[in-house]
Protein backbone atom coordinates (compact mmCIF):
# COMPACT_ATOMS: atom_id res chain seq x y z
CA UNK A 1 0.00 0.00 0.00
CA UNK A 2 1.72 3.58 -0.99
CA UNK A 3 1.28 6.61 0.80
CA UNK A 4 -1.24 9.28 0.98
CA UNK A 5 0.45 12.25 0.47
CA UNK A 6 -1.53 16.26 1.10
CA UNK A 7 0.66 19.28 0.23
CA UNK A 8 -0.31 22.13 2.64
CA UNK A 9 0.19 25.98 1.39
CA UNK A 10 -0.44 28.79 4.22
CA UNK A 11 -1.07 31.52 1.08
CA UNK A 12 -4.38 33.38 0.95
CA UNK A 13 -3.45 34.07 -2.91
CA UNK A 14 -2.55 30.77 -3.64
CA UNK A 15 -5.97 29.27 -2.46
CA UNK A 16 -8.33 31.84 -4.02
CA UNK A 17 -5.97 30.76 -7.20
CA UNK A 18 -6.89 27.21 -6.07
CA UNK A 19 -10.41 27.37 -5.75
CA UNK A 20 -10.96 29.07 -9.17
CA UNK A 21 -8.96 26.63 -10.80
CA UNK A 22 -6.66 28.84 -12.07
CA UNK A 23 -3.63 26.38 -13.60
CA UNK A 24 -1.79 29.81 -15.38
CA UNK A 25 -2.36 32.20 -12.56
CA UNK A 26 -0.97 29.61 -9.91
CA UNK A 27 1.96 28.75 -12.02
CA UNK A 28 2.74 32.24 -12.56
CA UNK A 29 2.21 32.46 -8.88
CA UNK A 30 4.52 29.87 -7.44
CA UNK A 31 7.02 30.85 -10.00
CA UNK A 32 7.00 34.93 -8.71
CA UNK A 33 6.57 33.82 -5.09
CA UNK A 34 10.14 32.64 -4.09
CA UNK A 35 9.26 32.74 -0.44
CA UNK A 36 6.30 30.61 -0.55
CA UNK A 37 6.32 27.46 1.62
CA UNK A 38 4.60 24.23 0.25
CA UNK A 39 4.82 21.58 3.04
CA UNK A 40 4.47 17.90 2.59
CA UNK A 41 2.86 15.01 4.88
CA UNK A 42 2.70 11.34 3.92
CA UNK A 43 -0.18 9.13 5.61
CA UNK A 44 -0.01 5.30 6.10
CA UNK A 45 -3.28 5.20 5.52
CA UNK A 46 -6.34 7.15 4.45
CA UNK A 47 -7.79 7.18 8.16
CA UNK A 48 -4.67 8.65 9.55
CA UNK A 49 -4.87 11.05 6.67
CA UNK A 50 -8.74 12.29 7.24
CA UNK A 51 -7.66 12.63 11.10
CA UNK A 52 -5.34 14.93 10.65
CA UNK A 53 -6.88 16.74 8.16
CA UNK A 54 -9.86 17.12 10.75
CA UNK A 55 -7.68 18.24 13.45
CA UNK A 56 -6.20 20.79 10.86
CA UNK A 57 -9.55 22.65 9.69
CA UNK A 58 -10.57 22.58 13.40
CA UNK A 59 -12.60 25.92 14.16
CA UNK A 60 -12.45 27.27 10.38
CA UNK A 61 -15.62 28.52 9.19
CA UNK A 62 -16.23 27.08 5.72
CA UNK A 63 -17.59 29.91 4.22
CA UNK A 64 -15.06 32.03 4.30
CA UNK A 65 -11.39 31.50 3.24
CA UNK A 66 -9.02 30.01 5.56
CA UNK A 67 -5.86 31.36 4.43
CA UNK A 68 -4.79 27.77 3.72
CA UNK A 69 -5.19 25.31 1.35
CA UNK A 70 -4.43 21.67 1.08
CA UNK A 71 -3.91 19.74 -1.91
CA UNK A 72 -4.67 16.03 -1.49
CA UNK A 73 -2.64 13.32 -3.71
CA UNK A 74 -5.26 11.17 -5.94
CA UNK A 75 -7.89 13.94 -5.73
CA UNK A 76 -8.05 14.44 -10.37
CA UNK A 77 -8.65 18.78 -9.30
CA UNK A 78 -5.35 18.95 -7.44
CA UNK A 79 -2.98 16.80 -9.66
CA UNK A 80 -2.53 20.35 -11.63
CA UNK A 81 -1.08 22.22 -8.88
CA UNK A 82 0.73 19.26 -6.86
CA UNK A 83 2.45 18.81 -10.68
CA UNK A 84 3.96 22.45 -10.61
CA UNK A 85 4.82 22.38 -6.96
CA UNK A 86 6.80 19.00 -8.14
CA UNK A 87 8.57 20.64 -11.13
Amino acid sequence: MGKNTIYIIKDSRAEELINDNDVDGFRNYIAEESYLSVESMDFDSEEEQKGFLAGFFHGCDERAPAGKVVLIEGIEYYKPFIDIINE
